[in-house]
């Protein structure tokens, strides 16, 4: 019977948090002290599991050809900048996307045809940019987005008074330090609201306000920034690092 063999592919040397057995799931913890951010070693984005000793993978055989088609098809996905995680479970390779229109257009685009060992699982799909509610963007403030979701969990911790500093979303600490630039996770939407700026999720809620406390899981980012390949749009030079990718916001205000 085969194991489970897991890939990751996501925004290339980006990502840190601890990726747990269940990609699809988003974990959250209490807030702890504010305004501060706690990082936690990076993983290699496309390192699989290390083979146990005990039962080692013979160099041909049917598991290695699903490691092969596993690296194969994380490596292509990479570089069309498609956030995905793969496994291997029971003699097939699980793929788990969370945007199968766009996986779909930059496999057509490429002109590639997934191998025949691969299930395509859709863990999630986007509202897009026509959410079903009314929103008045502020086209003074730039605020970075990712192209798609990310299916795994990441699990720093990023506290602060969410701000706007030189036209630019950040979090910052009240230290007179710049703060973070928030790499926001789709479906979230910057929303006039007479006077204010408040942030809504997919359903519309208000999840966050400009001048009010955030926390948020995520990532680090790394000190190189962002490959532009995985963001709605490119980062202007004003919106400089660090940068913190989004996992999910703790709490509601």
């Amino acid at each position: 019977m085969l194991g489970t063999r897991t890939h990751l592919v996501t925004v290339a040397g980006v990502f840190a948090g601890v990726l747990g057995a269940c990609p699809s799931a988003e974990t959250t913890a209490p807030p702890s002290a504010p305004e501060r951010v706690s990082a936690v070693p990076k993983v290699p984005p496309s390192a699989p599991e290390p083979t146990p000793a005990e039962s080692p993978v013979p160099a041909d055989g049917p598991e290695a050809r699903l490691r092969q088609v596993q690296h194969e098809v994380g490596e292509k996905l990479l570089a069309l900048g498609v956030t995905s995680m793969s496994t291997i479970e029971a003699g097939r390779v699980r793929l788990e996307i969370t945007d199968r229109k766009a996986l779909d257009a930059a496999l057509a685009a490429e002109n590639y045809v997934l191998p025949p060992e691969v299930d395509v699982v859709a863990v999630y799909e986007p509202v897009g940019d026509r959410p079903p509610f009314p929103v008045n963007p502020d086209p003074t403030i730039f605020f970075p987005q990712f192209r798609m979701r990310s299916p795994m969990m990441m699990t720093a911790l990023l506290e602060g008074t969410l701000s706007v500093v030189d036209g630019c979303l950040r979090v910052t600490r009240g230290d007179g330090s710049p703060g973070h630039v928030v790499i926001w996770q789709p479906d979230h939407y910057l929303h006039r609201k007479g006077k204010r700026r408040v942030m809504l999720d997919r359903e519309g809620k208000i999840v966050a306000r400009v001048g009010e406390h955030i926390a948020m899981s995520g990532g680090l980012a790394s000190p190189e920034g962002v490959d532009a390949r995985f963001l709605k749009q490119p980062i202007p030079a004003r919106c400089k690092g660090p940068y913190f990718e989004m996992g999910a916001l703790m709490a509601s205000p």
